[in-house]
Parts: structure tokens; C-alpha cells; sequence
């Protein structure tokens, strides 16, 4: 999970520190045009039907447009990043290694098979033939993914340690 939660930050910490700066500055100019208090500026610029028209100047209606503009072009962009986080093949990785931790600690009654070399695989062949649970441990990280991809309930590490097991 934390593994998810890395990949996130790293791809959406630049639109999310831009979009901080520009409301920062949106408050600011709000506040320059109209003399509003923090909140209420901040609550313009995510809000700007609840300006009143008749009550503005014409630089704030401008003003208001550009804002609104602004924050609809960074949900674009934070959208983009998720979906672009989300369906790469780096994502989609995580994904599935997210589901297969969460499935590997719904299991009970299961089997543990330590490595996919030649006799691992003839086991796993064989408790998949007969619908039998279990769980592969694996220390290559590249067949680990491949064996994912393949839905077989695999965790990467080093068979000997007993908090892998």
C-alpha cells in the first residue's frame, strides 16, 4: 500500500504545488481587487458563480474567468497524472500487487511454496490442476511480476526469513 501511496505523491506532488501557488496568488489578487478576507477570496476562486455581478468591479468578472479557467485546466492535469499513474505499466503493478497482498491475507488453509523452479512449478501446475489454495514465495523480482500478470498469489522475497513466511 505504501508502495501506491509513493507512486501518487511522486507523480502528483508538481500539479499539486503549482496549484497551491496559483491559489495563493488568486487570493491575493482577490483580495487587491475587492478587499475580501482569505476565506472568502478562496471560496470565490473555487466558486465563482457565488460572485455577485452586480456588486464587482469589471476587473474582478475578468479576473473571475481566468480563476475559474485556471482551476479547471489543474483538475485536468491531476486527472491526467492519476489516470497516467494508474494505467502505466508501473501502476498496474502496483495494482495488482496491492490485490494479490490483500487476497494472500484473506486466504486460510493454504499451501506455501517456497520458489518456481523446475519441481515449484510442477507443484503449482498440479494445485492449480486440482483447485487447491496457495501461495508461491519467489525471489526474483522479475518473475514475481510475470507471475502476477498471471494471477498465480506470489510474494517477492527470500524464502529462509520468517517474517516472509
Amino acid at each position: 500500500m505504501f508502495r501506491i501511496v509513493l507512486l501518487f505523491m511522486r507523480r502528483l506532488w508538481l500539479p499539486l504545488v503549482v496549484f497551491a501557488a496559483f491559489s495563493v496568488l488568486c487570493v491575493l489578487v482577490y483580495q487587491h481587487l475587492e478587499g475580501l478576507c482569505c476565506q472568502d477570496a478562496l471560496f470565490w476562486m473555487i466558486h465563482p458563480h457565488a460572485i455577485e455581478t452586480k456588486h464587482v468591479h469589471n476587473a474582478t468578472k475578468l479576473f473571475a474567468i481566468l480563476a475559474y479557467a485556471g482551476v479547471f485546466g489543474f483538475q485536468i492535469w491531476v486527472a491526467e497524472r492519476v489516470a497516467v499513474t494508474i494505467f502505466k505499466r508501473q501502476g498496474v503493478e502496483a495494482w495488482r500487487a496491492m490485490a494479490n497482498d490483500i487476497n494472500i491475507e484473506k486466504l486460510n488453509d493454504h499451501f506455501i511454496i517456497c520458489g518456481y523452479g523446475q519441481v515449484g512449478r510442477t507443484v503449482v501446475d498440479q494445485l492449480n490442476r486440482l483447485k487447491i489454495r496457495f501461495v508461491l514465495i519467489e525471489s526474483d523480482e522479475g518473475l514475481c511480476r510475470e507471475l502476477l500478470k498471471e494471477k498465480v498469489f506470489v510474494i517477492q522475497g527470500d524464502a529462509k526469513r520468517h517474517d516472509i513466511l
